[in-house]
């Protein structure tokens, strides 16, 4: 399917030494597998549990409230995945060996979610797959990033981010009908499925990364000394974060897009149900987010390669909170095209701009670190945002909970437009 992509020569940046190996062109197959490893991180194991809900409460039972939890139990275990991984790399040297065990216990607890008898059960794996593919996630991207010429590294990771929209895009044309087949445990069916393709995405992403030849693998003893002390000082390493005149107002508009995206994400097909929306139409709905969050990997990639600024963050959240207020409208035209366009802009692109924008904030040792870190942060929001929005709909209704999304996404947007003018700031004091 894909082609053996050429090697291109390896080019020195930011103090590396110039000299080892080569990099890896942004299309070469390595990104596609790393893809495709996010389509089962994002689209199947965690973002599937939205496009389901109708079909779990029909199953299981439970209010709105009580899946607002399990929402939140998965994602407090992705928050305990991402503290945890920066212990595990201090510890465990064979980073690929750990990547792959993550993806593969991912998978099964995938598998065993569909075997689930009540609510309680359902919850218990949703926390065991937050906490896998959390580490699971920071380490995918890292492993693909430092093998890649550091100029493309905006359009790869748009591609490997592209791979988790790819996945919403086909749970979203094959659960519906599945799901409409005429029994109530189709659901089930559902993540089985998905369990096996993850696990094949496993075992390839390991086979390729094993094959590349990453130039920090072999670093000059020196920086090799240098990059174990940094992240054995895992304060000193992540203090830039907290700062605000370097990378603070980066970590806090990633928080925001983290409570704003997943409110939407959660709880739009259920109110799609709700107004009476057959499952086959709100499926495509799903996709449609799937196939314009794929454009818009693409689309923001090349953006953030030739724009690295924090102003190409802020255009997409603000983008994004127009479109989740279209559920305010009750029409399902204006709805599908606000879903749309949250694909577009509010799905794909913040991640994969914070992804290259860190990558040129820090330097390779220091990248994993961090990225896990500013992961637990995003995380965070993601367990505030069902919480708040499960409340709001208790009182007020699906159509209003949802659309706080809205205004959590505004406040990243603003927090992106902080970071710019800070970045402007300091490119200018360098003059």
């Amino acid at each position: 399917m894909f082609k053996r992509s050429q090697i291109v020569p390896k080019q020195p940046f930011e103090g590396q030494p110039g000299n080892h190996q080569h990099y890896l062109p942004a299309s070469s197959l390595l990104t596609w597998l790393a893809a495709s490893s996010f389509a089962a991180l994002l689209g199947f194991a965690r973002l599937s549990y939205g496009l389901l809900l109708p079909a779990l409460r029909a199953d299981l039972g439970g209010s709105y409230s009580i899946y607002g939890v399990l929402s939140t139990i998965n994602f407090v275990g992705y928050l305990l995945g991402t503290l945890t991984t920066p212990v595990l790399l201090v510890r465990v040297q064979n980073r690929s060996a750990l990547n792959t065990s993550a993806m593969l216990a991912t998978s099964v607890t995938l598998l065993a979610s569909a075997l689930s008898l009540n609510v309680w059960q359902l919850g218990t794996w949703r926390f065991l797959i937050g906490f896998f593919s959390a580490t699971a996630t920071v380490l995918t991207m890292t492993l693909t990033l430092e093998c890649i010429l550091p100029s493309e590294r905006g359009k790869a990771s748009g591609l490997v981010w592209l791979g988790g929209a790819l996945g919403i895009l086909l749970s979203g044309l094959i659960a519906p009908p599945i799901i409409g087949a005429g029994t109530s445990s189709g659901w089930r069916v559902v993540w089985v499925v998905m369990a096996l393709l993850s696990a094949a995405s496993a075992i390839g992403f390991h086979i390729s990364r094993r094959r590349a030849d990453p130039p920090l693998a072999k670093l000059p003893n020196q920086t090799e000394r240098t990059a174990t002390r940094s992240q054995q000082h895992i304060w000193l390493t992540l203090r830039p974060m907290f700062q605000p005149r370097r990378l603070l107002f980066l970590v806090l508009s990633y928080f925001c897009f983290g409570g704003g995206y997943i409110i939407y994400f959660t709880f739009f097909i259920s109110l799609l149900a709700q107004q009476g929306v057959p499952a086959q139409n709100a499926g495509f709905v799903w996709a449609a987010i799937g196939f314009t969050g794929a454009i818009s990997g693409w689309l923001w990639g090349n953006f953030i390669d030739r724009w690295p600024t924090g102003y190409m963050l802020t255009a997409p959240l603000a983008l994004g909170a127009l479109g989740s207020l279209t559920v305010l409208t009750g029409n399902l035209l204006w709805e599908a095209i606000g879903a749309a366009l949250i694909g577009l802009t509010a799905f794909i692109a913040p991640p994969l701009i914070v992804t290259a924008l860190l990558k040129r904030a820090v330097s390779d040792a220091e990248y994993a670190t961090n990225f896990s870190a500013l992961t637990a942060l995003f995380a965070i929001g993601q367990i505030l945002g069902p919480l708040v929005a499960g409340q709001v709909i208790e009182r007020s209704g699906l159509a209003a909970g949802t659309a706080i999304s809205a205004l959590v996404l505004a406040f990243g947007a603003i927090f992106a437009y902080l970071y710019a003018v800070v970045q402007r700031q300091l490119q200018a004091a360098k003059l």
